[in-house]
């Protein structure tokens, strides 16, 4: 007994998969980057206010591998943090952690929560820009 299988025709869909191929990652990328910016912002209006030094040295940095037509990673650090226009910041993780400490603006875990909230939204993030670029 054999069974023999013939598909014809089949170019435009090899060629339709490998340009999904390519537009995958750099949208996993840029949703990615518009999520981590999103977080950033929802915890600069959670960090505790005194000087402004610890709100104004938050950042998304993107360390992410490879580029548009060949990523290897994709990688986004949020912090707060380091050298700001004002003073260097070292005490972003003391104040983040202290759950004891009254802050008349703002709370301890300013960044923590809104990464934690944020997930389903990420998660529905990229599902939303993998449909679109089914289409």
């Amino acid at each position: 007994m054999e069974i023999f299988l013939n598909i014809e025709g089949i170019e435009p869909a090899i060629r339709r998969l490998t340009a999904l191929g390519m537009a995958i990652p750099g949208t996993v990328h840029d949703t990615c980057l518009e999520w981590s910016n999103k977080v950033l912002a929802q915890a600069k209006e959670l960090v505790p206010i005194d000087t402004s030094a610890l709100q104004e040295s938050g950042h998304v940095e993107d360390w992410s591998v490879g580029g548009v037509a060949n990523w290897k990673s994709i990688n986004m650090f949020i912090a707060f943090g380091g050298l700001t226009s004002i003073q260097f910041v070292d005490y972003a993780v003391f104040v983040h952690e202290d759950l004891q400490a009254h802050h008349p603006h703002g709370q301890a875990k300013f960044l923590e929560q809104p990464w934690e909230s944020g997930i389903p939204e990420l998660w529905q993030r990229l599902g939303n820009a993998m449909e679109g670029i089914l289409r």
